[in-house]
């Protein structure tokens, strides 16, 4: 009996993204555009339970001063999800030195992304730039396809989700 291929997994992309990231075809994912209630990006079949919200590191420090208000407004959205997740595209380092235009304190963009992971249960992931952070959503994409296909059916209602969490492909890039 012929082995039936396995379809790849498929990012949905939402409709107000502007600038939308390209998933090259060694990552073994597929893209589209869909309308999402929160987030950026998801996963076909997972968007229940995983939502992705992408940053530069201008457009995060923005959020977390000026634009804070509306910012955890979208944060209290994501965390209705099981696996919520910040990816943002610069590295640690970068935060951490200031690399940024603006007043606020390298120490207070660090302590508000702990501050959000304590508060509303979000991650923020470091993925250098926007083709890490497309690496990032497709090994999300491919764990959840390989590891978590019971929760796939959880939304027929036959399974309960598991409790662990998905862990990502360098324990040192999160924050």
């Amino acid at each position: 009996m012929p082995r039936v291929a396995k379809p790849r997994p498929y990012i949905f992309c939402d409709t107000r993204e502007q600038k939308v990231l390209r998933f090259p075809p060694d990552l073994g994912v597929d893209c589209g555009v869909a309308k999402l209630d929160a987030g950026d990006y998801s996963v076909r079949g997972f968007s229940h339970v995983f939502i992705a919200e992408r940053k530069s590191l201008s457009d995060l420090v923005g959020t977390l001063s000026h634009g804070r208000e509306r910012f955890e407004s979208e944060l209290d959205l994501l965390q209705q999800y099981k696996w919520p997740v910040i990816l943002i595209e610069a590295r640690q380092d970068e935060a951490e030195i200031g690399a940024y235009r603006s007043m606020m304190l390298p120490h207070a963009v660090m302590g508000s992304l702990d501050a959000i992971w304590m508060r509303w249960g979000v991650v923020a992931r470091w993925c250098g730039d926007a083709a890490g952070a497309a690496r990032q959503l497709a090994w999300y994409a491919h764990r959840l396809h390989n590891r978590y296909a019971e929760l796939e059916e959880k939304a027929d209602g036959r399974d309960e989700a598991p409790t662990d969490t998905p862990d990502g492909p360098d324990q040192a890039q999160q924050a």
